[in-house]
């Protein structure tokens, strides 16, 4: 993405981060970003094509800070506490009525399930693996299932608690609760 372009994708993620995607046609956005309709139509085309590439410039600002606790020298358990307060603080900048648009609107709906599909195959799968292989899951532990029970804050939990997080905290002691030992939770005071 050319640097333009970045810059007018980073207003216009603003914008839907703030009011949602349904209220902000391109008349708003041309208003609001300050960006006239023809400029908007010449660096993205349509409607459909601004929201496809502000979703991935979101991502893809998620996936930037997530690959800096991934880098740390730190054990796998503790990279999944990080990642899930880095996504939760991350999701909570989004106003309620951008995930009920969200939801509403089939090509993003497919978009955002592609998104959450590839981050736990590759976030959150792999340090389950690491973990399991440290010891640092409760023996009987499935991997398939702890990733299942992980991701549900992404699907559903959020929409009730994104703004209290004393339940967001609550969600992933119960996680730890149930899949990691308790040395380990209590090494790093996740309890």
């Amino acid at each position: 993405m050319e640097q333009k372009q970045e810059e007018v994708t980073c207003k216009i993620a603003a914008l839907l981060k703030k009011y949602g995607i349904r209220t902000m046609t391109i008349d708003e956005i041309s208003k609001r970003a300050g960006i006239s309709k023809a400029k908007l139509h010449a660096l993205f085309g349509n409607k459909e094509d601004i929201l496809n590439e502000s979703l991935d410039f979101m991502n893809n600002h998620l996936r930037t800070k997530i690959d800096k606790v991934q880098s740390d020298s730190i054990p796998a358990v503790k990279k999944l506490y990080d990642i899930y307060n880095i996504t939760f603080d991350h999701l909570s900048e989004f106003h309620t009525m951008f995930y009920y648009d969200l939801r509403k609107h089939p090509v993003l709906k497919d978009k955002i399930k592609e998104y959450n599909d590839n981050f736990k195959a590759t976030i959150v799968y792999p340090l389950l693996e690491e973990a399991k292989q440290h010891n640092d899951l409760v023996t009987d532990a499935d991997i398939n299932e702890a990733a299942d029970f992980y991701m549900k804050f992404i699907y559903y939990f959020l929409m009730n608690y994104k703004n209290d997080k004393g339940s967001a905290e609550n969600y992933i002691v119960t996680f730890f609760d149930k899949y990691v030992s308790k040395d380990f939770a209590a090494q790093f005071n996740i309890q």
